[in-house]
């Protein structure tokens, strides 16, 4: 789409948002008691509304808190700067928790936020969600994620909302990356949680229904050493054939993701077949630094959702630079971002801080919305409806186009583009599998 019409799109989107509004408010308004009835008001919007954000500050995706934390103050300045200008007397706190990147501490952290009386929360990992789900859906909390793609947690009707389209998109994609790669016999090392069981089944009936046979190891996402999951892994290859007509599927986070590729790094098995990766690990600045060199080796194109560039990413793009000294935002970032600007319009769609109020309209404000991450249309489960994905890799940086001064010589940079429509996939020169 080009840019004039994107402008036109975001125009309309921008009118059907002010309609929204309108109609949202006179819903509310002419919602009246009936005689005798005893009613509690509901409560007012706050001049200072708050938004809790669950991040990960320590745990094993503790290198990605402190760049999800830059985005939700990046987007806490944008939200107040746009009320500001709106002439609208509000301004939006955002009050960041850490979910130490386990289920307890994100219960932990949501259940702090709750203490507040914060009725919306953004949260990122889908270990979140099932830790929370129960909670917020009791105490009518509006739970936002930027990031959960288990399927097994779209459920409609809830208080949640996932801003990410669920892994059943994701599955096939991976699948048909390795396909389209020549892989015809897929080994799998996948974390025994909500995220890699609903990742690794998806991935599992798409390879199936392509012709592939796949084999696999469950580990615990909690092991500090996977030398016997490396063992069982090599044998599956071996059992296969070590031949680029095999790879290896690894669905992992950062830290047992090291562990992995730590127990296999001098195993000539698994060195010898290319490997393939998810959004679990893509942009860790700790699995670059680590395993940067090794990554590159085995290959590891690795799938994350994507929208496609536009320009007004741009300005966000620059200041998250500034601000964590990373190379280049993806689209969770983008997502949290938008999270809070669809909890802040949400909540003036509702007319009341209430979380019942703001979950009854977020999908119509949500629909009326175009943000960094596009037109934020949801399914009827409550996530992202459209699943476009690109394809990262650890590669060298040196010549490439988009080089800026964060960049590292090997780092995170797109090789490709996996498109759910058309179930293909188009690599980008000179990333072409061999």
């Amino acid at each position: 789409m080009d840019i004039l019409a994107q402008a036109k799109l975001l125009g309309m989107l921008v009118i059907g948002l002010i309609v929204g509004l309108a109609v949202g408010y006179g819903a509310f308004a002419a919602t009246a008691p009936k005689p005798g009835e005893v009613v509690t008001p509901p409560p007012k919007i706050p001049s200072e509304i708050p938004v809790g954000v669950l991040i990960t500050m320590t745990g094993e995706l503790s290198d990605l808190g402190p760049l999800y934390r830059a985005g939700a103050l990046i987007a806490q300045d944008d939200v107040n700067a746009y009320l500001k200008n709106s002439g609208l007397n509000y301004t939006v706190k955002v009050y960041l928790e850490d979910t130490a990147t386990t289920s307890d501490g994100a219960l932990a952290a949501t259940q702090a936020l709750a203490a507040k009386g914060i009725k919306v929360i953004i949260s990122y990992l889908s270990m979140d969600i099932r830790a929370t789900q129960s909670f917020v859906n009791d105490h009518k909390i509006v739970e936002i994620s930027y990031a959960s793609t288990a399927p097994e947690l779209a459920i409609a009707g809830d208080y949640i909302f996932r801003l990410v389209p669920n892994d059943l998109h994701q599955g096939k994609g991976i699948a048909r990356i390795m396909w389209d790669a020549g892989v015809r016999n897929a080994a799998v090392a996948y974390r025994g949680d909500a995220w890699g069981d609903g990742l690794f089944a998806a991935f599992k009936a798409r390879f199936a229904e392509l012709g592939g046979k796949v084999d696999s190891v469950r580990f615990d996402p909690s092991a500090k050493d996977l030398s016997a999951e490396a063992l069982s892994l090599a044998d599956i290859v071996k059992g296969f054939g070590v031949s680029n007509s095999t790879g290896v599927l690894h669905l992992t986070f950062d830290e047992d993701g090291i562990a992995l590729l730590t127990a296999i790094k001098d195993n000539p098995a698994l060195t010898g077949v290319r490997w393939f990766g998810s959004d679990g690990d893509v942009g860790s600045p700790r699995v670059r630094d680590v395993y940067g060199e090794l990554i590159q080796k085995l290959w590891t194109p690795c799938t994350i959702y994507t929208v496609p560039t536009a320009p007004n990413q741009a300005e966000f793009n620059n200041r998250w630079r500034t601000a964590t000294g990373e190379t280049m935002p993806g689209s969770y970032e983008w997502a949290l971002y938008d999270g809070l600007f669809l909890a802040t319009l949400a909540t003036l769609q509702a007319g009341v801080y209430d979380g019942e109020a703001i979950k009854n309209v977020f999908a119509q404000a949500a629909f009326h919305y175009f943000g960094l991450t596009g037109w934020t249309i949801l399914d009827d489960a409550g996530d992202r409806a459209y699943a476009p994905y690109e394809i990262q890799a650890i590669m060298p940086t040196a010549g490439l186009p988009g080089v800026t001064p964060q960049t590292r010589p090997l780092d995170w940079v797109i090789v490709g583009y996996y498109s759910e429509e058309t179930d293909s996939v188009t690599w980008v020169p000179p990333h072409i599998p061999a």
